[in-house]
């Protein structure tokens, strides 16, 4: 990517610019209704699998349940928000748009979990049972199951999603967003199938107890779930099967993909790992999630190296403008500990909150000029007097 970055004159400025928005895809529009593309069908005919799935395991007992179901969903709705936001911080160059974002959700929570893996993981765990008998199905059979059929299934969502936005998808980064949101639509309707599930093991009695046991254990160990698992190997199947401006790098994408199998896999048997007692299971739970940030968080240096070479080149002539100063261009296009620096350097508390509002409307304006194709419209004019508002 160093072709984009560098000092230039405004003429080459200006023709990096319109290369990063063709080659990033920024602002591109996206459209849901592809009658054209097979992926389309296949996308939603999976989909509508597992809405009958899905209504078959929650309606029956509905008229039962009825206390267990509402609970749940409005408590992982609620669940939901946060993970969202944050998940779209960390997409701050905007690469992912909100109807990708919305086709990963559900892929993950009703394609994926409903569509594939309920059919699969009950009979592979039975044959566990058959085979080698109960006591070792019930320490191991969950991580000799869920990570292969959990992870393969959302990530043949992703594959669908790549088919159908090939130009959204174009970094690792992206398959990092886009894996996170289907892992959250996975974690929020699997975690509404154990609440209901717990509430009719006690035969619909209690069922506030019930939910609730179930709602602060998923919730308490969701942040090490399916929502990392699912960045971690999406970005590395992106590095598995290249992208225009993404080489392939087999070993790393197979060796991210294994990891995150692995990781789900341990995560799975933390009681079976630990000999069960408390202070090897607190352990497993300590040292998953440690391995499995710092994987997520070295991958997504690496994954984030051509989206920021995008944003630098995109914004470059706002400098020679006057709009951005060379600081504030090298911030917004730089690393989360350069914003840092950038944001510290600028002084008292009040200093820095400007600085971090010219950051964000910095990222924006980037996003601006991208859906306009690098063209002047008042769009874009608003765009750069938001950040000198700001400033």
């Amino acid at each position: 990517m160093t072709a984009l970055t560098g000092d230039a004159t405004p003429d080459v400025d200006k023709q990096r610019q319109l290369t990063a928005i063709a080659r990033s895809g920024y602002g591109r529009p996206y459209r849901i209704y592809q009658p054209r593309n097979l992926a389309f069908w296949v996308y939603w005919l999976i989909m509508a699998a597992g809405v009958v799935r899905l209504l078959q395991n929650l309606v029956p007992g509905a008229p039962v349940l009825t206390t267990a179901l509402v609970s749940g969903v409005i408590v992982f709705s609620l669940y939901t928000v946060p993970f969202w936001l944050i998940i779209s911080h960390v997409d701050r160059f905007r690469s992912v748009p909100v109807k990708v974002r919305v086709l990963a959700f559900l892929w993950g929570g009703i394609g994926a979990t409903f569509g594939m893996v309920i059919a699969a993981n009950d009979p592979i765990r039975a044959i566990y049972t058959k085979v080698y008998g109960q006591a070792f199905a019930l320490d191991w059979s969950a991580a000799l199951t869920a990570p292969f059929t959990e992870e393969i299934a959302k990530g043949a969502g992703f594959v669908l999603i790549l088919l159908l936005a090939p130009r959204v998808v174009r970094t690792a980064f992206e398959g990092a967003i886009i894996g996170a949101f289907i892992g959250l639509g996975f974690q929020v309707f699997e975690d509404l199938l154990y609440a209901v599930s717990a509430a009719a093991g006690a035969f619909g009695a209690e069922q506030g107890p019930a939910v609730v046991q179930v709602i602060v254990m998923r919730a308490a160990t969701g942040i090490a779930s399916h929502t990392v698992f699912s960045a971690i190997f999406c970005m590395g199947l992106v590095w598995l099967i290249g992208r225009p401006d993404e080489p392939r790098r087999i070993g790393r994408g197979l060796a991210l993909m294994v990891a995150a199998m692995v990781l789900h896999g341990a995560w799975d048997c933390a009681a079976a790992l630990s000999h069960g007692t408390l202070l090897g299971v607190i352990g497993v739970w300590i040292l998953v999630p440690v391995v499995m940030f710092t994987l997520l968080v070295i991958g997504l240096r690496r994954a984030a190296v051509p989206e920021r070479a995008w944003v630098r080149a995109i914004l470059a002539p706002e400098v020679d403008r006057g709009v951005l100063t060379e600081p504030e261009l090298a911030a917004a296009s730089g690393t989360g500990r350069e914003r840092k620096a950038f944001v510290k350097a600028a002084g008292d508390h009040a200093a820095r909150r400007r600085a971090r509002h010219v950051l964000t409307a910095a990222g924006e304006l980037a996003e601006q000029i991208a859906e306009d194709g690098g063209r002047e419209t008042p769009a874009t004019d608003f765009a750069r007097s938001e950040v000198a508002r700001l400033r």
